[in-house]
């Protein structure tokens, strides 16, 4: 516990440097960071509050990928606060997003929410031309 409280100080001071020189990119990670901290001592509502900040962060950055991940935290953290539905609806954002820049990451959130790997290839449907039709039916294919 001595670490995770050491982590919210560090996490702490670093975002006010941060803020002040108005380093939007790492203080969005910083703050994920800081909330998996306060998710870690059981402060929940605090990382919650933090990783809704996160989120508004990488999005004046335009920082795509840190909001995925910390829509995937807060998520996380919202599960463990047994807010199964607003959960639910994170890790969709979040999946949106690493589909969307093809990350790897999409995978570990489909198992999140229990989609099948199968739901995700959505496969072109196949026309079949009306002469294959016609040579298969006279027993030519």
């Amino acid at each position: 516990m001595r670490s995770f409280n050491e982590a919210v100080d560090y996490y702490e001071n670093a975002l006010l440097i941060q803020h002040s020189i108005e380093d939007k990119w790492h203080e969005g990670n910083t703050l994920i960071d800081l909330g998996i901290a306060l998710r870690q001592l059981t402060r929940l509502e605090e990382a919650v509050t933090v990783l809704r900040h996160a989120i508004t962060v990488h999005d004046e950055s335009s920082d795509q990928w840190g909001k995925a991940i910390a829509l995937t935290t807060l998520g996380d953290t919202l599960h463990d606060n047994d807010q199964l539905d607003a959960a639910r609806t994170h890790w969709r954002q979040a999946l949106s997003i690493f589909e969307k820049l093809g990350a790897r990451q999409a995978v570990e959130i489909r198992v999140r929410l229990k989609i099948p790997e199968a739901e995700k290839i959505r496969r072109p449907q196949l026309k079949v031309p009306d002469d294959a039709v016609a040579l298969t039916e006279c027993g030519h294919g």
